[in-house]
């Protein structure tokens, strides 16, 4: 019986297989009449062919092969994305494709392999460091089977910021002028160098709180910060958890230009994110309300307030003792369930429990990016590769996604040490500051994953500028 099953499982995988297959070949085959031919690709940088955005349809691609394009112009601000479906010459077997973006020297940015006829999609959103670029892009056949055809989707997207034609620079010289309203941005996470959008609010007035509201998309976490004239840190807030809107208002003490940072690097997110933000000048009135902490309230204070806010404190400290009874009264089958049941096999991350942090063995909340007994980042789930993020396990010698080395010295203490988060010997983040742009980054070779120049030697002390 368990065998029948088991083979008839097998015929319904087979079968979807093929009809998956048959949909793309019909969608490849109706997107066709619109495609441009793709042209022969050269078989390195040097010999890169010249391509625009566009759509293409190619032929054969031969197994252990690599075709390169290089595309020119790409303004800062400006999403590259490159999507790619290849089929296999087997209707039997399959192959593995990778798409790599590389920058104007060469160097790998970012990359993405499936097998065929899986589709393969990259995505770049560089920052206004310099006002254009040139990418090249890579595609190769890494499996063992040839590739029939090949269609492929160029596009250039303008990602700029604000409502501008420009993306928001990450240094204050660069900086947004905007005012009070709503506005759109874009950020690249980790899929670009668009990380920081600056803003500049021009010839604030002392004694006007300043309000900002960011929306972040359902699986990013931003943060805002404010700075004052003499772009001194006046306030900063980030994200209670992933996708959660970020509301936060500083009382501006002093008048002069006031500047705000909406950020979003490779901990935040894997791939570019839009977002959406609102600014608010609270101009406090002659004999309005009062401020408490700093802020201006947008009501008056008086003993209906203050009843209503008594009653609401009461029903809230009631919610509080129920949910600490009911707590107590479920703590002892909590542990039972989450240490006691299931086998070797089930899944480590059960929904609606707290888990172990690795480091530390405290129990943390589920999603939690960093422990708070023990301080350290990524208590939870699996490790991963500090170049391309894929799960790795500390038995692996190298990532089998992007062939980084999984072993290395530690830039501390000099031992041996898996290339974690932190050094197996002197427990300390394995993280090393560009000494060109200050990007703090993993020590994962010799340039700036940033600004791209070589960091000589590194340091390890955060330098303020």
């Amino acid at each position: 019986m368990k065998g029948n099953v088991k083979n008839a499982g097998k015929e319904g995988y087979g079968m979807a297989k093929i009809a998956a297959g048959l949909l793309i070949l019909l969608a490849l085959c109706a997107g066709m009449a619109h495609a441009e031919t793709m042209p022969q690709g050269g078989n390195g940088t040097a010999n890169a062919v010249s391509i625009t955005a566009g759509s293409y349809s190619g032929g054969a691609l031969v197994s252990g092969t690599d075709q390169y394009y290089v595309i020119r112009g790409i303004r800062g601000g400006q999403e590259l994305s490159v999507t790619g479906v290849f089929q296999p010459s087997s209707q039997t077997y399959s192959t593995l494709v990778r798409i790599n973006v590389l920058d104007s020297m060469g160097a790998q940015l970012i990359n993405d392999e499936q097998i065929a006829p899986n589709r393969v999609a990259v995505a770049w959103l560089p920052d206004s460091e310099n006002s254009t670029y040139d990418y090249y892009i890579e595609i190769s056949n890494t499996g063992i089977w040839d590739i029939g055809s090949q269609t492929l989707e160029i596009a250039v997207r303008n990602s700029y910021d604000a409502n501008s034609s420009t993306d928001a620079g990450d240094v204050f010289e660069k900086a947004l002028l905007i005012g009070s309203g709503n506005y759109g941005g874009y950020l690249s996470g980790a899929s670009g160098t668009d990380t920081r959008d600056m803003y500049k609010v021009a010839n604030y007035t002392a004694g006007t709180p300043l309000y900002v509201n960011v929306t972040p998309p359902i699986g990013a976490s931003m943060t805002i910060t404010f700075y004052d004239a003499n772009r001194q840190i006046l306030k900063q807030e980030s994200a209670a958890n992933t996708g959660a809107i970020v509301v936060d208002a500083v009382n501006v003490t002093q008048n002069g230009d006031v500047y705000v940072e909406i950020a979003c690097d490779e901990w935040c997110s894997n791939a570019p994110v839009s977002y959406s933000f609102s600014v608010l000048k609270k101009v406090p009135e002659a004999g309005g309300a009062p401020a408490v902490g700093g802020i201006m309230l947008p009501f008056e204070w008086n003993q209906t307030t203050t009843l209503i806010c008594c009653g609401i404190a009461i029903v809230l400290l009631l919610l509080v003792l129920i949910i600490i009874f009911f707590f107590r009264r479920k703590r002892e089958f909590e542990a039972y369930g989450e240490y006691g049941m299931g086998d070797a096999g089930a899944p480590t991350t059960i929904i609606g429990y707290k888990h172990p942090c690795r480091y530390c063995d405290k129990l943390v909340d589920q999603g939690a990016k960093v422990c708070p007994f023990c301080g350290k980042v990524s208590p939870l789930g699996p490790l991963r590769c500090p170049k391309c993020r894929s799960p790795v396990t500390r038995e692996q010698k190298v990532c089998s996604a992007c062939g980084l080395a999984l072993r290395i010295m530690c830039p501390f203490c000099g031992k041996a040490t898996f290339f974690g988060d932190y050094c197996d010997k002197c427990d300390k983040r394995l993280l090393v500051i560009c000494p060109n742009c200050l990007k703090e980054q993993p020590p994962i070779g010799e340039k700036c994953m940033k600004c791209g120049k070589n960091m000589g030697k590194p340091t390890t002390q955060k330098v303020i500028k």
